[in-house]
């Protein structure tokens, strides 16, 4: 996994990326949602659909917006970015 954090005119960008098995094209559409997981994923541990729509809530808490891409076999790119209207603090484990 790779963050990155960047800003710039105000703007700040966080860049969330993995070397996952990815994400199916049509899965694209629907993972932001309450309780929405992967079909037919490999991963080990399972959860409850609800990381990536907090995610997406709390970005727009901040008043950003949250983006994904993603290819089968090649892992997957999350971006959070705009202007940070409170004041936000990370705490990675």
């Amino acid at each position: 996994m790779r963050v990155d954090v960047s800003q710039l005119d105000g703007q700040m960008s966080i860049a969330v990326s993995d070397t996952g098995t990815g994400i199916p094209e049509a899965a694209l559409k629907t993972i932001f949602e309450e309780f929405q997981q992967v079909k037919g994923s490999d991963q080990k541990e399972k959860g409850t659909g609800l990381g990536l729509a907090i995610t997406r809530r709390f970005s727009e808490f901040l008043g950003g917006t949250i983006d994904v891409e993603s290819e089968i076999g090649k892992g997957s790119y999350r971006k959070r970015s705009g202007g940070l209207q409170r004041r936000l603090t990370f705490v990675l484990h």
